[in-house]
Order: C-alpha cells, then sequence, then structure tokens
C-alpha cells in the first residue's frame, strides 16, 4: 500500500473507531478551569430509545469533601447530543451520567469517570482516591449505574497512597475502611 493511501486508511479507521464510542470529551487531560465540551452518541446506549436525555456532571472531590453537582444543558442533532462545562476548582474527578428518568447509561457498568490533571499532564492528588471512593461506597452504583467494587476502591485509594506520601493523613480513613473490609 502506498504510504498516502496507508495514512488515508488510517484516518478514516481513526474516524470511525473515535465515532463509535458513545461519549467523547476533549481536552483528553483537563485541568481546573478548562472548558470540557463532549459528545455523546444514544444510539449504541440504553438511551437509545429515550428522548428526554438529561446530563449531569459531579465534581468530585473526596480529600476535602467538596463535591457538587449540575446539570448540564445540552443540545442534539438526532441521535448525537453536545454540551460543554467548566471544571471547577474543587474537582480532582469528574463523573458523568445521562439518563432518561430511572433509565441509565452506566457504560457498560464502568461509569463515565474523568481524572483532572496538573499543568505537568499529571493527575491531581485526590483523583483516584476519589475514584475509589465512588467505586466502593454505593455512589457510583446509585448515581452511575456501576458495581461497587471493594477491591477495585483500594487499589484506585492505594495508587493515590503511594504516589502521595506526604499527604497519607488526608487519606488515612477511606484507606483503612477499605483495608478493613477486604
Amino acid at each position: 500500500m502506498k504510504p498516502k493511501n496507508f495514512l488515508l486508511a488510517l484516518s478514516l479507521l481513526i474516524s470511525v473507531a473515535s465515532f463509535a464510542q458513545s461519549f467523547t470529551y476533549s481536552p483528553l487531560k483537563p485541568k481546573v478551569g478548562d472548558k470540557i465540551s463532549f459528545i455523546y452518541n444514544k444510539s449504541a446506549t440504553p438511551l437509545a430509545k429515550k428522548n428526554n436525555i438529561d446530563f449531569v456532571v459531579f465534581y468530585l472531590n473526596y480529600i476535602t469533601d467538596k463535591s457538587s453537582v449540575v446539570d448540564i444543558i445540552s443540545s442534539n442533532k438526532g441521535n448525537i447530543y453536545s454540551g460543554s462545562f467548566i471544571v471547577p476548582a474543587n474537582a480532582t474527578l469528574i463523573a458523568f451520567s445521562a439518563k432518561d428518568n430511572e433509565v441509565k447509561d452506566d457504560n457498560k457498568k464502568a461509569g463515565y469517570i474523568i481524572p483532572i490533571y496538573d499543568a505537568d499532564g499529571k493527575e491531581l492528588m485526590g483523583a483516584n482516591y476519589t475514584y475509589g471512593g465512588i467505586s466502593s461506597n454505593g455512589f457510583g452504583e446509585y448515581f452511575l449505574g456501576t458495581e461497587n467494587n471493594i477491591e477495585k476502591g483500594l487499589i484506585l485509594v492505594e495508587k493515590d497512597w503511594n504516589a502521595f506520601p506526604n499527604n497519607r493523613n488526608k487519606m488515612m480513613g477511606q484507606n483503612f475502611s477499605l483495608l478493613n473490609r477486604v
């Protein structure tokens, strides 16, 4: 295959693969203050036949216990919805939710989770700690439709525990609680 044709085929393949996803967002490594734009394609989700989809963004931070929630106004063209939101200073992790009344798109029980990054492109302290919390304390199960998984929660919490040893005093409660539940 000629290099020009190969590049064209590769770019088409990447475009098709990206479009096949239900939820995409940019920037891929958002920082505090960034505007995150998203595209949601309901076609291959549990919401495919629903018409009143609500989008909610949870700005989460289990280190400071300063979390918040906001409804997102979106626009749509057929099955494709788009919108945006700004990452607030209190967020270390964002959980995105799409639902129509009681029907949730749980992304095959994985949820739609977006860690927040620093200026160097590294996850903020508390991103994994918070993700571990919502994976194991019932929050993810109730609000996002994810499975409650204590082992996964502990692995995520310990990731921040090991990466930020000077801040372990802020992570003791959840870390020890999960260790006692495993």
